[in-house]
């Protein structure tokens, strides 16, 4: 299954899941529960890739993700959780659009 929630949006990294049938459904439900009743959203507690790691998680995938810090506050981000993909779940990295593929964008 794929979601095209981006489809103009260049993804920089990335990796490919493969679940079970189960797995899918048990996703897809709970995904259907937070539309109808959304999660409380805190940038530096549970933001967008949080979500996306607990979803992940309630289906038994487990991703380590290093936090990283920005002004205000710190916590997981897509920009560290790309990296942790490349670098410890053989995910893909494309090259930055101006060929740049430096590490992390966390500001570490």
């Amino acid at each position: 299954r794929r979601f095209p929630i981006f489809p103009k949006h260049q993804l920089q990294s990335a990796e490919l899941l493969q679940i079970t049938k189960e797995q899918d459904e048990e996703l897809m439900e709970q995904i259907e529960k937070d539309r109808k009743d959304p999660p409380d959203y805190n940038l530096n507690e549970f933001n967008c890739t949080d979500y996306v790691l607990a979803l992940l998680d309630g289906i038994g995938i487990k991703i380590d993700s290093e936090e990283g810090t920005w002004p205000g506050g710190g916590g997981n981000n897509p920009g560290d959780l790309g990296e942790d993909l490349v670098q410890d779940h053989d995910g893909v990295r494309k090259p930055e659009p101006d060929g740049d593929e430096s590490e992390g964008t966390s500001g570490k």
